[in-house]
């Protein structure tokens, strides 16, 4: 039997400057979604595959570099996304779909993968995400959807 503990929140989110702003006063910059893609798991001792996924757009008009990562809460960042300029800005009202090829703005993907050894314990996964001088701009800065996490036990 393979064990797969995973955490899926496909709903297309805003995420409100006001957020990005506060985060970046406190000095800890990176914010999760409204309904945020977390995933905890207790594990045995032994070899995982870890995945993550996720879509994002930037909605403001200007070239403020934004971030995304896959981190372990009280761990390592395992994936890291930085975006700084040469995208093209969508609407704040939602990410385009696939067959809207008239729709402007940008959906920058992040994914990847880490095969990890791991001793017993309970660990937290998370993506985040966050934008470097928020104070400027429009009230939802960064739209994300198809988050996604996932732990495999490889044996």
């Amino acid at each position: 039997m393979v064990e797969t503990f995973y955490t899926t929140v496909e709903s297309d989110q805003e995420i409100p400057g006001s957020s990005l702003n506060a985060a970046n006063a406190a000095g800890t910059n990176y914010v999760q979604t409204p309904i945020p893609a977390t995933l905890t798991v207790t594990l045995e001792a032994g070899t995982y595959l870890l995945t993550w996924h996720s879509e994002l757009m930037r909605t403001n008009l200007s070239s403020n570099p934004f971030f995304a990562r896959l981190r372990e809460v009280d761990g390592p960042t395992y994936g890291f996304l930085r975006q700084r300029s040469s995208v093209e800005n969508g609407a704040s009202g939602d990410i385009p779909d696939d067959t809207n090829l008239n729709a402007a703005g940008d959906v920058i993907p992040i994914s990847g993968s880490a095969v990890l050894s791991l001793p017993d314990g309970t660990r937290t996964y998370r993506l985040e995400y966050a934008m470097v001088n928020a104070a400027n701009t429009p009230s939802f800065l960064l739209r994300v959807q198809h988050q996604r996490i996932s732990v495999l036990r490889l044996e």
